[in-house]
């Protein structure tokens, strides 16, 4: 200090800095995770916040976004897992592969936030598998539907249903087939339009007259999902074609995404398993096979006066009394080529001596 004459002192001035909370600060955090896991899996990540002067054990965490519903943060440790409500199928990589949400970090004063995206990865998943192809009528008498279908009864038979193996190949002799029905294991309903199916790789076989037959195409796609069936309605009776049915991967899917396991060998009872298509991942289109000679009613791949003579002498039909089905013992449903349900007529052999002579292509 001075005096202005010359003279002069000092001394000492203290600044004493009083402390003040500084905010704590957190990144972006990015983690990895298997799709379809649960809470079983564990910590999926850590998010770490920082601060200089709160001990990073004071601090606290929380979690927040749409996003977040599926997953929790440990208040004290930052540690991020699997919501416990949260169970298998609800994180599908199909239908949402990245979850982003916010995380903040708390000093008891201050708040900082920072963003959590969750990767799911992809897993290898088996899609919905074909179960059952059945061929069917609206012309039939629905206790013929109902004597030819396999497992269901009265009002719920849904037609023949075409064995898998080697019966497969063996020819469908009846005269008005106007419908498909394909058996599922899942629910595929909300997937499917008349653009998963076609024919086009069918071959048409010749009539007896020596022209060629018309392949149909699928007019409609109509869905039972109290049994996982679709039913494809023709644009006519498929007449002596080998079909060559189609059901496309890319538009059948499950209701998590899973798209069609439709791997198919003709002749073979299942791909991988017996009863059902596919080799255990979702993809692969179903290829089946239908020999259709209408006529051929002792079905040895020809229509001759040999299948006459049999449906001749197939007297007799199907008679319900009681609810119960009485069958005579001489009927045959494959020489009942209308499917009246009634005695094999003239209007049966008839059908089938109009078209001796049909053949199929190989």
């Amino acid at each position: 200090m001075l005096d202005g004459n010359g003279g002069s002192d000092t001394a000492t001035v203290s600044i004493t800095v009083n402390n003040v909370n500084d905010a704590p600060e957190i990144g972006d955090f990015s983690f990895s995770v298997a799709e379809n896991s649960t809470d079983s899996v564990g910590v999926i990540g850590t998010v770490v916040g920082t601060d200089i002067d709160t001990p990073l054990a004071n601090l606290e965490y929380s979690i927040s976004g749409a996003d977040s519903a599926f997953f929790e943060v440990n208040v004290a440790t930052g540690e991020i897992t699997i919501d416990s409500g949260v169970v298998a199928g609800d994180l599908n990589f199909e239908l949402k592969p990245t979850y982003v949400f916010d995380v903040m970090v708390d000093d008891g004063e201050f708040t900082s936030s920072g963003t959590v995206t969750i990767n799911l990865t992809d897993v290898a998943e088996a899609g919905p598998r074909i179960t059952s192809v059945r061929v069917n009528s609206d012309a039939w008498a629905p206790l013929f539907r109902d004597y030819v279908d396999t497992e269901f009864t009265g009002a719920a038979a849904r037609g023949y249903q075409i064995p898998f193996g080697t019966e497969q190949l063996t020819t469908i002799p009846w005269v008005n087939v106007n419908q498909i029905l394909i058996g599922f294991d899942a629910d595929v309903g909300d997937s499917l339009d008349i653009n998963d199916f076609d024919f086009n790789a069918s071959i048409a076989g010749v009539r007896a007259d020596s022209t060629t037959a018309n392949i149909p195409r699928v007019l409609s796609v109509d869905y039972d999902s109290a049994t996982n069936i679709a039913a494809l309605t023709l644009s006519q009776s498929i007449d002596v074609s080998m079909i060559n049915l189609k059901a496309m991967a890319a538009g059948i899917m499950d209701s998590q995404g899973n798209a069609l396991d439709g791997e198919w060998t003709n002749g073979v009872d299942g791909f991988q398993i017996p009863g059902q298509s596919g080799n255990g991942e979702s993809g692969g289109d179903f290829e089946f096979q239908i020999n259709v000679l209408p006529g051929d009613a002792e079905r040895d791949g020809d229509v001759d006066n040999a299948d006459v003579d049999f449906a001749s002498t197939r007297s007799g039909g199907l008679v319900e009394f009681g609810g119960t089905v009485f069958v005579s013992p001489n009927w045959s449903e494959f020489a009942d080529v209308n499917g009246s349900a009634g005695s094999i007529g003239s209007d049966d052999i008839s059908s089938i001596r109009n078209r001796i002579g049909s053949r199929l292509l190989p």
